[in-house]
């Protein structure tokens, strides 16, 4: 018998698309979003706009703590009609890591 994936019983208005990986700060912006069902991660910013094309809300990257703004985000909400409808500020630590020698 050919399971059925769980994203077909469940509305795209309820399933959150955002970059992965599972840790990610994508991730933890999305735990405090309680009312999506699932969440369905992209591999790529360009596939993750993709999936906004498609109907799935969005998690974008508006800014970075290195680089700054994130251009690939600004044209896409310039050259659309989406929207920002929340924003997170995510406490970023850095470390710089190295062996000895």
């Amino acid at each position: 018998m050919k399971k059925k994936s769980v994203f077909q019983h469940v509305s795209r208005e309820n399933i959150l698309a955002l970059l992965g990986p599972i840790g990610s700060f994508s991730h933890q912006a999305a735990g405090s979003l309680k009312n999506f069902i699932k969440k369905r991660y992209a591999v790529s910013f360009r596939g993750l706009l993709r999936m906004s094309r498609d109907g799935y809300h969005v998690l974008l990257p508006y800014r970075n703590a290195i680089i700054g703004k994130i251009k690939q985000t600004e044209s896409f909400l310039k050259s659309t009609k989406a929207s920002i409808v929340k924003r997170f500020k995510i406490p970023v630590r850095m470390v710089l890591a190295a062996h000895p020698g």
